[in-house]
């Protein structure tokens, strides 16, 4: 046989065999309900496939994917898309009496999302707190304002301000104490999301109580801080 006749069979051959091992594969995780979809799907696309079905010798954070998610070549992606929710933590800092907006900004919360699995993610945050107030001597029909916002920060990209936020209360008296829910909420969906993780993060920009005599008439205290991540795919490769 010529050369250009022992390439040709060497590739048809090659084929075969991936799509033998694929067929193998497929069977192997369907009957493993544990295994995430989209471990089975990145294991099954890497040009080593001599330890693929075997869990205990493979380790796909050591490997790379011949594939793209966001490609539309790759279907299968997402016909196997999945839902993912993480629970994020609120962050213990001291929150200042008074806040402008030339000071660092104050965090309140953050979670961090993992969104290599889906095809085309949309990415939802939830954010709830309570905030309660107390009016201070000298209050008479006082009131604050407090300004939040949520910023991204993802592995490969720069810290990103995505969406602002604006809580107020007025008519704020001596000795008078509130307690309120403040709750939001933000959507994203990308095209095609280039960082593995992604930082989610409430801060508090900007705290401005009635002030008399110098001194802030009005206290306030966020509790009851809860930030949560839901993704899921936008729409099939």
């Amino acid at each position: 046989m010529d050369l250009w006749t022992v390439e040709t069979f060497q590739i048809h051959f090659n084929n075969i065999r991936r799509i033998l091992f694929m067929a193998s594969c497929i069977n192997y995780y369907k009957k493993d309900h544990r295994r995430k979809e989209c471990d089975y799907w990145d294991d099954c696309r890497y040009d080593d496939y001599s330890d693929c079905c075997d869990k205990k010798k493979f380790d796909h954070r050591k490997k790379k994917l011949d594939c793209d998610p966001c490609d539309p070549k790759d279907r299968e992606k997402g016909k196997n898309c999945i839902a993912i929710l993480e629970c994020g933590r609120p962050v213990d800092r001291q929150l200042p009496d008074q806040l402008a907006l030339t000071d660092p900004p104050v965090p309140l919360a953050t979670v961090t999302i993992d969104t290599k699995c889906l095809c085309k993610p949309c990415v939802k945050i939830e954010y709830s707190s309570i905030i309660t107030l107390m009016g201070l001597t000298g209050a008479s029909d006082a009131s604050i304002d407090l300004k939040f916002r949520l910023c991204k920060k993802c592995k490969k990209g720069q810290k990103e301000e995505l969406q602002r936020w604006e809580y107020r209360h007025n008519n704020v008296d001596a000795n008078d104490t509130w307690k309120e829910s403040f709750t939001v909420t933000f959507c994203e969906c990308l095209d095609c999301f280039d960082e593995d993780c992604c930082q989610y993060t409430i801060e508090l920009i900007e705290v401005t109580p009635t002030i008399v005599s110098s001194e802030p008439v009005v206290s306030y205290d966020i509790t009851n801080r809860d930030i949560s991540a839901f993704a899921a795919c936008k729409s099939h490769c």
